[in-house]
C-alpha cells in the first residue's frame, strides 16, 4: 500500500448511459483540493459515449470498470463497493457534482473528531427548467450527532454529500439492499443512524441535479410501496419510534401520484390528513395547480 493510503478517498460513481452530465461531475472530482482520492467508476452497461468522455481525463486515479450485465443502482454500487482500497467512501451521480473543497473539509472533519462515523452536508438543489434554477437545500441546521429520529421523519442526508469510514461497513457487512428501487440510499443512512454518530456540514458542498430522468421522479409509485414496506418492517421491530413525519410523507407522496383523479372535496379531505405536514402551503399549492405549472414555476416533487 502507499504511504498515503490511511487517509485514501474512494469515490463510488455509477454509470449508466451518463453522456449528457458526466463531464462535469468528473470534473469536480479532478479539481478538488483534497487530493488523495481514487475513483471507482462503474460502467452499467452504457451504450452511449460515457467511455470516451471517461477517457478523456486520463488519470491513473480514475479506474474503470464495466459491467457484465445490467444492475439496478444498488447492486451496481455493491459490485463497485467491492473495488474500493481507501478508508472512506464518498458517492458522486453522473448527474451530480461537488463543491472543490468537498473532500477536504470532510476529511478534516474526521481529523479532529475520531467519533464521527459518517459525514454529510447541505447541498444546491439544480433545476435548469424552472424560472429559480438554483436554491439550497434548506435553510435549517441540519442535525449531527445520533440523526436516526431526525432523518427517519425528515430525510435530509443526500448521498452526493456523504463521507462514510468503511470500516463501519465492512465490520458490520452492511451494504445497499438490492431488494429496493428508489429508497436504497434512505435504508442504507437509516441503518447506520441507528448506531452511528453523524456529523452535518451546515453549507452546501454538493449539487444535485433536478431533471426529467431522475428515478424518483419517474417511478414515485415505486417509492409509495418501498416506503410502505419499509415502515410495515421496521414498526414490527420497534414499536416505539415516532414514525408519524414518515407516515405523512408516504401520504403526501400518495396525494401527488392520485391527485389528478381525486375531486375537489377529497383533495380538501387528504390536505386534512396532512395538517400538521411540515410545509402546509407547498402542500395546498402541489395538490391544486397543474403538474405542467409547478415544474415550471417552482421545483417539483
Amino acid at each position: 500500500m502507499k504511504k498515503n493510503s490511511k487517509d485514501l478517498v474512494s469515490i463510488i460513481m455509477n454509470c449508466h448511459n451518463g453522456e449528457e452530465f458526466l463531464e462535469k461531475s468528473l470534473k469536480s472530482i479532478k479539481e478538488q483540493t483534497f487530493k488523495n482520492w481514487e475513483l471507482i467508476f462503474w460502467d452499467n452497461k452504457s451504450s452511449d459515449s460515457s467511455k470516451k468522455i471517461f477517457e478523456k481525463f486520463k488519470n491513473k486515479k480514475m479506474k474503470y470498470y464495466r459491467s457484465k450485465k445490467f444492475l439496478n443502482l444498488h447492486q451496481a454500487r455493491n459490485e463497485a463497493l467491492k473495488k474500493i482500497l481507501g478508508k472512506f467512501i464518498c458517492f458522486l451521480d453522473v448527474d451530480d457534482y461537488w463543491e472543490k473543497d468537498k473532500l477536504l473539509i470532510q476529511r478534516n472533519i474526521f481529523k479532529n473528531n475520531e467519533n464521527i462515523d459518517v459525514c454529510y452536508g447541505n447541498v444546491w438543489i439544480y433545476n435548469k427548467n424552472t424560472i429559480l434554477k438554483k436554491k439550497i437545500m434548506t435553510n435549517k441546521t441540519l442535525p449531527s450527532g445520533y440523526i436516526f429520529n431526525d432523518l427517519i421523519n425528515s430525510y435530509i442526508v443526500p448521498l452526493c454529500s456523504i463521507m462514510i469510514k468503511k470500516k463501519i461497513l465492512t465490520k458490520n457487512k452492511i451494504k445497499f439492499n438490492e431488494k429496493y428501487k428508489i429508497i436504497g440510499d434512505f435504508d442504507l443512512m437509516a441503518r447506520l443512524s441507528q448506531k452511528h454518530k453523524f456529523f452535518a456540514v451546515q453549507k452546501p458542498i454538493a449539487t444535485y441535479r433536478v431533471h426529467g430522468q431522475n428515478m424518483f421522479i419517474k417511478k414515485r409509485n415505486t417509492e409509495i410501496k418501498e416506503l410502505k414496506s419499509w415502515l410495515n418492517n421496521f414498526q414490527n421491530k420497534k414499536k416505539t419510534i415516532n414514525l408519524s413525519g414518515l407516515k405523512k410523507k408516504i401520504l403526501y407522496l400518495e396525494l401527488l401520484e392520485k391527485r389528478r383523479y381525486l375531486s375537489f372535496f377529497k383533495k380538501i379531505k387528504k390536505i386534512y390528513e396532512l395538517k400538521n405536514y411540515q410545509n402546509l402551503f407547498r402542500l395546498i399549492v402541489d395538490t391544486f395547480f397543474p403538474e405542467k405549472f409547478l415544474r415550471k414555476f417552482k421545483f417539483f416533487s
